[in-house]
């Protein structure tokens, strides 16, 4: 068994393990929504993902019941995408970012839609739109 569906026994509490991927172009947040998700933090400054980062975040969906969200944080620049097909393997579900501001990444959405689609069917797939607090937004 692959250890991101591993159950793991927490002092007589189970945990189970979701392998979560997050794609979308580069510099529309994925870093950062993934930090400020993780570790409730967040860096104006946060450098572009190279290749791939994994955080994990427990996550509490009953009581003495919780989820291990195994998340990885794919770059979005063209060079690095054929890279993200080997981060989809066993995924349990992906959030696919965009840009409010950036209309491009908007259009983007679907071509990662359709992508998860071949490669993960029937996986639940979020669409989140970014940078709501910023100025000039090109998207509704």
């Amino acid at each position: 068994m692959m250890p991101w569906r591993k159950m793991v026994d927490f002092g007589g509490s189970k945990v189970n393990n979701y392998k979560v991927v997050v794609l979308g172009e580069a510099r529309v947040g994925k870093s950062s929504l993934t930090i400020k998700f993780s570790k409730n933090k967040f860096d104006e400054k946060q450098e572009s993902t190279v290749d791939a980062t994994h955080i994990e975040k427990a996550v509490e969906v009953a009581p003495k019941k919780s989820v291990n969200l195994m998340i990885w944080d794919t770059a979005g620049q063209e060079r690095y995408h054929a890279l993200n097909v080997s981060y989809y393997r066993e995924a349990k579900g992906a959030l696919i970012v965009y840009d409010l501001t950036d209309e491009d990444s908007f259009k983007k959405v679907e071509t990662w839609c359709s992508e998860l689609q071949a490669y993960l069917p029937g996986a639940p797939i979020v669409i989140c739109g970014n940078k709501c607090d910023m100025p000039n937004r090109a998207v509704d």
